[in-house]
């Protein structure tokens, strides 16, 4: 994954982005990796501090989805482009059901 502001991307050539997309590809495994162990190291340091770390109740669960979801609602009716990005995300984390 790339970020990148899109009036910038346009001023790229077109081969330089295809090489950009292609680099990103190839090290997006690596990216995932780094970011997985910095979470791993972050509940370590936060353990040896005191915090306890629990799981998320259900009716926790059940309750931040409720309050949240008029400003997710809210924000797919003003990017429609989301609609299929987020509900892929929410089936693939097993928050909604087919």
């Amino acid at each position: 994954m790339i970020n990148i502001n899109l009036n910038a991307w346009k001023k790229i050539p077109s081969q330089h982005q295809k090489t950009i997309e292609a680099i990103a590809a190839r090290l997006e495994p690596e990216f995932w990796a780094v970011s997985a162990q910095a979470d791993i190291d972050s509940v370590k340091k936060l353990t040896a501090q005191g915090m306890e770390i629990v799981p998320v109740s259900a009716s926790m669960r059940s309750e931040i989805q409720k309050r949240t979801k008029p400003l997710l609602d809210e924000y797919l009716q003003r990017t429609p482009a989301a609609v299929p990005i987020i509900k892929r995300y929410l089936m693939a984390s097993g928050t909604t059901k087919p």
